[in-house]
């Protein structure tokens, strides 16, 4: 389903602990806040209300294409990455549910980790099928994807606004069907 862009920010912003001042911006619609969060750089509340308000299958994918830009990834964060791909293109509910050691092993300070969560978070049972049904809450694939986001251009700091910009961009885009994996 698209991106409509045309709906009021203050739906999405709901869903997470946005910033006061990012809160005194959500009069218009999410286009208006998002531009309106960018001008004033507050990156983290325009990177979750993005995420918020992409389905969780695009949010995994927004996620995974700002992570594969990291330099120098450890060989954990690349396999992990790989393994996200392969979810993305085939939706295997086994490649899902390795997910969250996989990012246990990559280290949770790197954003292929949260890559990783933000896809073992999507939907379904966080346990083998043999167990009783465990979902997980509904904001963390939004949460993990946002902060994956935000963690790869942090590891750039100088280049971490032009970075989020183009996110921002290649967002709306992946939500209008564009696939990046």
């Amino acid at each position: 389903m698209p991106l409509d862009l045309a709906q009021p920010a203050a739906h999405f912003a709901q869903r997470f602990a946005i910033s006061d001042e990012g809160k005194t911006l959500l009069g218009g619609t999410l286009s208006q806040t998002l531009a309106q969060l960018q001008d004033k750089q507050l990156w983290p509340d325009a990177l979750h209300l993005l995420a918020y308000a992409l389905n969780k299958r695009d949010a995994v994918a927004w996620a995974w294409a700002a992570a594969n830009t990291v330099p120098d990834q450890t060989d954990a964060a690349r396999a992990g990455l790989q393994h996200v791909q392969q979810w993305l293109q085939a939706g295997d509910e086994s490649l899902r549910l390795g997910l969250c050691a996989e990012a246990q092993a990559i280290g949770m300070e790197q954003a292929a980790a949260s890559v990783a969560l933000a896809a073992f978070w999507s939907g379904g049972s966080m346990v083998e099928a043999d167990q009783p049904e465990l979902l997980p809450a509904d904001s963390l694939c939004h949460h993990a994807a946002a902060c994956a986001v935000q963690l790869a251009g942090s590891v750039q700091p100088e280049q971490a606004a032009e970075r989020y910009k183009l996110w921002i961009k290649l967002a709306a885009e992946i939500a209008a069907g564009k696939r990046v994996y």
